[in-house]
């Protein structure tokens, strides 16, 4: 059986090939084949560490499902909880994400969006009353360094 570490492997290595993205339908069909490899393993153990939380987040938060943003925010916090950093821009990033998907501000801002490959990048709208310092504490842009990033991506399009 793999591991949780091979399935993420896995995941980014679909994500870093040229032709692959090409034809993003064969990386969704192997998600769902990863995500029930993932499932299984998730049955079998009674414990899993930080780092494996970690990469469930990762193999859950490419899913379009609600239901699987949900399990991805779980999963990232439950790995900041047990002590791994790099979680914590994940979960941020999940819950920006579950937010937006849900048609609602986004606390952190981490997502960006475009309608289409011609249109201009957008920052989701922001919840206002989320401060910089709350968004350092996830590891997490300022809100003037998303707004530059957004304008950065759109000079390079």
């Amino acid at each position: 059986m793999k591991t949780l570490a091979q399935l993420y492997e896995e995941d980014q290595a679909d994500r870093r090939d040229p032709e692959l993205l090409q034809a993003f339908y064969l990386i969704t069909k192997r998600d769902t084949v990863r995500r029930k490899l993932a499932e299984a393993i998730v049955v079998k153990r009674k414990q899993l560490s930080g780092e494996e939380y970690y990469y469930l987040e990762m193999l859950y938060q490419h899913r379009p499902a609600i239901s699987h943003s949900r399990l991805a925010v779980r999963y990232a916090k439950r790995a900041c909880a047990m002590g791994n950093e790099k979680a914590k821009w994940l979960y941020a990033g999940a819950t920006d994400r579950l937010l937006s998907r849900r048609g609602k501000p986004q606390r952190y801002g981490t997502q960006f969006a475009r309608k289409n490959a011609k249109s201009k990048w957008k920052l989701h709208p922001v919840d206002p009353t989320v401060t910089d310092e709350q968004r350092a504490k996830w590891n997490v842009l300022s809100l003037a360094e998303a707004e530059a990033k957004v304008k950065q991506m759109n000079e390079e399009n």
